[in-house]
């Protein structure tokens, strides 16, 4: 943020690091979306009650099915890479609705 000009957006690897980027943001007196959009990923309540926009998976099924998928490969079987289902949910941090009342 030293620079200008600054970036359009920021992608952060998991929700908390999303909302340190916010706190950032509103430190150095820029505006999220207005000056920089922000976007996490998990969709963690906490990211739900800050109005951070995210992209949610399914981490139980993930963790459950990477699970599987090592064992599979200890007992000696062949795996394939597998993509998950994500969902972008658009809230407040990247120009989603505000809250109403």
């Amino acid at each position: 943020l030293a620079n200008r000009p600054y970036p359009d957006a920021i992608f952060a690897m998991h929700d908390l690091g999303a909302l340190g980027a916010l706190s950032v943001l509103r430190e150095s007196g820029l505006a999220t979306p207005d000056d920089v959009a922000v976007v996490g990923y998990y969709d963690t309540p906490l990211a739900a009650a800050e109005g951070l926009s995210s992209v949610g998976t399914e981490l139980r099924y993930m963790g459950r099915r990477s699970l599987e998928l090592l064992l599979d490969r200890l007992a000696g079987q062949e795996t394939e890479s597998e993509t998950v289902p994500v969902k972008l949910i658009i809230r407040q941090s990247s120009g989603g609705p505000r809250p109403t009342g």
